[in-house]
């Protein structure tokens, strides 16, 4: 997955392997949507409904989540840093990516939300 900041938004490309697991295309999300970006490890609620996406334990947890929080979307995957994005008045309450450089990208999306702010 790519991550860029432009047009005032955080846009997420996907691969084709990841559109396929997720069941989801590239995302834009409008930086005034955006709460916070940090990399904690959200807290995995097991009461939810996956629909769509794929799971498989400890290893992947892909797809759309449906939780007493709201909607969720996760591309994670073992052994990367969690990225985690919080969302307000959106599609998704969060959405939670893991990847090599997640430290970068939560300051990158921090930065950006405070000066667009």
């Amino acid at each position: 997955m790519r991550l860029n900041i432009e047009d005032q938004k955080l846009k997420i490309k996907l691969n084709p392997l990841e559109k396929v697991f997720s069941f989801r295309g590239s995302i834009e999300i409008p930086l005034d949507h955006i709460t916070s970006a940090s990399t904690k490890r959200p807290d995995r609620n097991w009461k939810v409904i996956r629909a769509p996406g794929a799971y498989l334990p400890f290893v992947l947890r892909v797809g759309t989540y449906y939780s007493g929080q709201g909607k969720e979307l996760w591309y994670s995957t073992r052994g990367k840093g969690y990225l985690t994005i919080e969302l307000s008045d959106w599609d998704y309450r969060r959405i939670v990516l893991t990847l090599g450089d997640n430290e970068i990208w939560a300051e990158r999306i921090n930065q950006a939300v405070r000066v667009s702010s």
